[in-house]
């Protein structure tokens, strides 16, 4: 199984098209996501959104780091064949809850 994400954004998407090309996200692009996910959230300035902006860009990080922990603890127990992609297909169903909770409250704005 494979995601495909897609934004609206013109120069997020293509940033995105750029990782798809090469087939892997390296640390470097990671943290060039994280952090221009950081600067985009920096920008919004409105008091009243100031707190669960916050909430929600940490709950961002630890989504994104419990993620790798998920697949660290996989290759550390050298999850392979069915159980792997039953591992993938549960991160898959849970990312995309995290999507859908997107498009059925911020898209509806």
């Amino acid at each position: 199984m494979s995601l495909v994400l897609q934004s609206s954004n013109v120069a997020l998407d293509k940033f995105l098209r750029a990782l798809e090309a090469d087939g892997s996200v390296s640390p470097v692009d990671f943290q060039a996501i994280r952090d221009n996910a950081d600067r985009w959230t920096d920008v919004v300035d409105y008091p009243e959104l100031a707190g669960t902006l916050k909430a929600f860009q940490g709950a961002a990080d630890t989504l994104a780091e419990t993620t790798q922990k998920v697949a660290l603890a996989a290759r550390k127990g050298k999850v392979k064949g069915v159980e792997l992609e039953a591992l993938k297909d549960a991160i898959e169903h849970q990312l995309a809850y995290v999507v859908a909770g997107y498009k059925s409250s911020v898209e509806r704005i």
